[in-house]
């Protein structure tokens, strides 16, 4: 007769005579599970066989006659007169003992192809399973514990309600701000407001500046991204990605299909992480390091990654890989395309970069396209800001014109946070290899699969009419408020715009952008301070950007831009205040932002009219 622990169904090794009687159950120690505990003992009429314990676990010998046994202990105990022996053939239903049965890692599901678990309500319990394989029927026995710790299905509220409060409070600041950052909003289709807004009744996760709709965020929460899949579609480095192949070969035809290029001409590159990441890669690819490339002056309206650097460093990546030559915009704000022709002359870049982040003007791509012939480089095109009144043709096209387009696809397009790289096969036969290679393996590992879902997800809505009609009222939209800020006296770089953003000129205010920035932060406005073309130093800058988007997301119309043209000029001059007040350090100006009744009085006003608003 051998014993059994009925608290961790360990053997004791040892014999012992017990003073009751067989099938009774009496008080001892035993070591199992690496401790030492106090447990009732059972007895049992056989045990496994030692000799084979080594290698009968692999086979499931070992757990399957543990697991007898554990039946046995519970049916014992509540039955003393029942026979102690394994089961033959069959068990009852299966019966939860009050057992911590020790745990056998090395039996996997795939050895399980009939497995049927059900959890029980108290992790302490243990699951009896029967198991029929070919030949006969074994039971295994489970610690419920082991498995459910492998996985938390809870809500965010319940696991981290420190995490969970502060995402709930930008919930609401974002509820009762006036965005005018100036990258787009995106929202889902609903009945809430003519132009669309996701359903209220599922709340916001993202950032300010992009809203993404539910459909987008199941995308991105998708159990797609438990796939890992370096290559590219039926070229990949890992088994198993038959569905992934799919859905990235869908996410590139809607791309093609969203920009109106067909695919002899065109092809595209959907796995760049970011806008960024993308700019660089597609560099990359076209002249390798140390080519030389021309951008925009980040003053002027340029990107970092158009090869930015000043005069006591290489601030961006591209100007440090690559020799960079920045060329700026005139005194009125506009590029002077004969003053970069004569640069391109001078430099002989192998890349011409045009495409900006605060230029509030239309591109002349087909000038561009002659000076790159002039001078035989590529011409690329960045149209991250501007990429859907592309798409709607309500903007110059650069795939007319360009061997390279690249674009993000959360700000204007209104997906998640990834890119897209477009390159003209049929102009350059070489160089989708080139671009391909330089995204994976040169820059990047295995893509995101779960945004590439997200991705085909909202190019598919390019091409719908609610896409189109919102696309044109963020272009009414900001030209009236354009106008309405001329209205107020306000000035403004090119003194009006073409897009969706506007830039504001603050010098004659003798403020800087920063300032402004910090003032509409406390009164629940959002804008970010911004370069103008006079400017020499981008730390402190004498402008800030405006953008219509995501207030024309929750329904605004022409006729409430004065309402935010009014609420920006006051916001103006309470700042030239705060400013005489307490001096024009940023340290010191931030100090009469507490306890301004002004300030006060201003918030709540946007608050309440933020709030009678649509929101996703």
């Amino acid at each position: 007769m051998y014993e059994r622990c009925l608290r961790c169904a360990s053997f004791l090794l040892g014999r012992r005579k017990f003073t009751k009687g067989p099938y009774e159950t009496a008080k001892g120690e035993c070591t199992g599970m690496g401790n030492t505990h106090t447990s009732k003992i059972f007895p049992c009429s056989w045990r496994p066989m030692h000799s084979q314990k080594k290698h009968s676990i692999r086979r499931g010998k070992t757990f399957a006659h543990n697991a007898a046994y554990a039946h046995n202990a519970a049916y014992a105990h509540k039955q003393p007169c029942a026979k102690v022996n394994p089961p033959k053939r069959k068990v009852l239903a299966p019966t939860p003992c009050q057992l911590l049965a020790q745990p056998f890692l090395a039996l996997t599901y795939s050895s399980l192809p009939h497995l049927q678990f059900t959890p029980f309500e108290s992790s302490t319990l243990a699951k009896m399973v029967l198991l029929e394989g070919k030949k006969k029927r074994i039971l295994f026995f489970f610690f419920f514990k082991t498995l459910t710790t492998r996985f938390n299905n809870e809500p965010l509220e319940s696991i981290d309600k420190e995490l969970f409060d502060i995402l709930a409070d930008e919930e609401k600041r974002q509820r009762e701000t006036i965005n005018l950052i100036a990258q787009h909003v995106r929202s889902s289709l609903c009945k809430a407001c003519s132009l669309g807004c996701a359903s209220p009744a599922i709340p916001c996760s993202s950032t300010t500046q992009n809203l993404t709709n539910v459909a987008v965020r199941e995308c991105l929460g998708n159990r797609v991204s438990n796939k890992y899949s370096e290559g590219y579609p039926r070229k990949r480095y890992y088994g198993g990605n038959d569905y992934i192949d799919k859905i990235e070969e869908l996410c590139c035809k809607r791309a093609l299909e969203a920009f109106n290029v067909s695919e002899e001409e065109w092809g595209v590159n959907v796995q760049p992480l970011s806008g960024s990441a993308a700019n660089v890669q597609a560099l990359y690819a076209l002249v390798g390091v140390k080519g030389k490339i021309m951008g925009m002056h980040l003053c002027s309206g340029g990107h970092l990654t158009h090869g930015f650097f000043d005069e006591k460093k290489k601030v961006s990546i591209t100007s440090d890989m690559f020799e960079s030559k920045l060329y700026k915009c005139n005194s009125e704000g506009y590029v002077d395309l004969e003053a970069v022709r004569d640069m391109a002359i001078s430099f002989q870049p192998k890349v011409i970069i045009c495409g900006y982040t605060s230029y509030p003007r239309d591109i002349n791509y087909k000038r561009f396209r002659e000076i790159c012939d002039e001078v035989n480089a590529y011409l690329m095109a960045d149209i991250s800001h501007i990429s859907s009144f592309i798409a709607c043709n309500l903007m110059n096209n650069p795939f007319l014109y360009a061997d390279v387009v690249t674009t993000t696809t959360h700000k204007i397009l209104r997906g998640p946070r990834s890119a897209l790289i477009f390159y003209n096969r049929k102009r350059n036969p070489q160089i989708e290899q080139k671009i391909n290679s330089s995204v994976f393996p040169s820059f990047q590992g295995g893509p995101h699969n779960n945004k590439i879902a997200a991705v085909a997800c909202q190019l598919k809505e390019v091409h719908s009419d609610f896409f189109k009609e919102y696309t044109k009222q963020v272009l009414l939209n900001s030209k009236a408020l354009a106008q309405c800020l001329i209205s107020n006296d306000i000035d403004l770089v090119t003194n009006g715009t073409d897009n969706h953003l506007i830039v504001l000129d603050l010098r004659k205010y003798g403020i800087t952008g920063s300032k402004l920035q910090e003032t509409c932060n406390a009164i629940n406005i959002a804008i970010n301070k911004n370069t103008i073309p006079s400017d020499v130093d981008c730390v402190s800058p004498s402008g800030a950007r405006l953008g219509t988007p995501a207030m024309t997301t929750r329904g605004a119309k022409e006729k409430d831009m004065q309402f935010i043209a009014d609420i920006l000029l006051k916001a103006i001059k309470i700042t030239v205040d705060i400013q005489q007040q307490f001096g024009k350090k940023l340290i010191d100006f931030k100090k009469g932002l507490h306890n301004n009744p002004h300030l006060d009085e201003l918030k709540a006003e946007v608050i309440q009219w933020a709030g009678k608003l649509p929101f996703p």
